[in-house]
């Protein structure tokens, strides 16, 4: 049990991983059924298409050269940008395709998989329950609306007073910017704040950097190597109430 280091008036949660389970597959198979999903929406309407060996292997290309730029720079990319340059690099003519409708063929067998942990609505409740803030601040290519989509699925919107994604930011954990854009707006100091989530560096060093206490939720397809130690680590939400409840 970590010491007392004050009280905690609100907590911001990671989402992927943490409130909803995003990886009942590797993100590996989950590109490759976004694009083979892609390809099979583009052949609906007729478009010109290469063989889907080329066209997977265009996408991947612009996929891995992305996360690379961006675990360096943590500038985010909307998903939108992301799929031009892919149909480009497969040689695809853009003109007459609306994107979101390429974004959402694209996110569909990701969305299909999500679910939501055993624990997460009724320690959302308690949380509320005792009238504590909370926050959503998570990474995600993916646009704000469809991430609602699943929230809203699972009833957990109403519990937030701000969902922030990097999507619509530019900026992606661990960059100070997101996490003080929802301090800001709630108008919280950050030794107020505990934040949950499954990465070290995004959700434990990140958040930590600008004094809020950080709380690692335990993944087992995570590499928790970083020397960072995080303020207290659970092995699901269920476990968050003790740690909180001492620091009300």
């Amino acid at each position: 049990m970590p010491e007392s280091n004050g009280e905690v008036k609100a907590v911001f949660f990671d989402m992927g991983s943490t409130l909803l389970e995003f990886e009942n597959h590797t993100w590996e198979e989950l590109d490759g059924r976004g694009i083979a999903s892609t390809y099979k929406f583009l052949q609906s309407k007729d478009v010109q298409l290469p063989s889907f060996d080329m066209f997977e292997r265009s996408f991947r290309t612009v996929l891995k050269e992305y996360w690379v730029s961006t675990n360096e720079t943590l500038e985010e990319r909307p998903l939108s940008l992301l799929l031009q340059e892919g149909l480009s690099k497969a040689g695809i003519n853009l003109e007459g395709l609306i994107l979101d409708e390429l974004g959402r063929a694209f996110y569909k067998p990701v969305q299909e998989q999500v679910t939501e942990y055993d624990d997460t609505f009724q320690v959302l409740q308690w949380l509320k329950d005792r009238n504590l803030i909370l926050a959503i601040i998570s990474n995600s290519i993916f646009p704000h609306d469809y991430h609602l989509e699943e929230l809203n699925r699972f009833g957990l919107v109403p519990f937030f007073k701000i969902i922030l994604f990097s999507s619509e930011v530019g900026r992606r954990k661990p960059h100070p910017e997101i996490f003080q854009k929802a301090l800001n707006e709630l108008a919280l100091p950050p030794q107020e704040v505990l934040f949950v989530g499954d990465r070290m560096r995004e959700d434990v060093w990140g958040p930590q950097q600008l004094g809020m206490r950080a709380v690692l939720k335990y993944h087992p397809r995570r590499d928790y190597s970083p020397d960072v130690a995080p303020w207290a680590q659970v092995n699901n939400l269920s476990e968050l109430i003790p740690i909180v409840e001492k620091h009300l």
